[in-house]
């Protein structure tokens, strides 16, 4: 493990370890990911529509953030898998909030362009020069003036999580995620 770190062999018997400890909670979300799967499959989506095209996207990075969790877990590394379970947390305050009321939609768009504007307006901050040279690329095409006359706000997760009624559930308001601390190991 000295010379790979995570990527060492000896992982595999981490893992196994891993699997065979919390055989019932992997069991669950293994049943969970294959009704996900399978869900995400069958779904027909009318690419007309922004609400179905957004819920789509939106349930399948919910999916792969939570599929990647699961393999930072078997592999130890939890800390990393809290950081990819509040992305996939957050994803789906943004898919429940749609499904509450799918005019949020437009909200989620408004927000995109909100850190377009952000970053836009950032742009000659950089420091590093590499980066300001891209930045000056940028500003010389002209394209980062077009979001500078936008006039857009962001919403947070937690109004999300609030649309769909799972306020209780924002990672501020908690320690930790459940499912992080069913499969850490205890290393003492």
């Amino acid at each position: 493990m000295n010379e790979s770190g995570f990527l060492s062999e000896e992982l595999a018997a981490v893992r196994a370890i891993v699997r065979d400890r919390y055989k019932p909670q992997r069991e669950f979300l293994l049943n969970l990911n294959h009704y996900a799967v399978t869900t995400q499959h069958s779904i027909t989506i009318a690419v007309d529509s922004n609400v179905e095209r957004y819920g789509a996207v939106l349930f399948a990075r919910t999916l792969a953030s939570t599929q990647s969790a699961v393999i930072l877990l078997e592999h130890g590394l939890v800390p990393q898998a809290r950081t990819v379970l509040r992305s996939a947390l957050e994803t789906m305050f943004s898919l429940a909030a749609i499904a509450e009321r799918p005019s949020v939609v437009d909200k989620l768009v408004e927000t995109h362009r909100a850190e377009q504007c952000r970053v836009a307006k950032n742009l000659v901050l950089w420091k590093s020069p590499e980066l300001q040279a891209i930045a000056a690329t940028e500003l010389a095409s002209g394209k980062p003036q077009q979001f500078h006359a936008l006039q857009a706000n962001a919403v947070s997760a937690y109004d999300l999580a609030k649309i769909a009624g799972l306020e209780d559930l924002v990672p501020n308001r908690i320690h930790g995620s459940q499912l992080v601390n069913t499969w850490s190991c205890n290393r003492s």
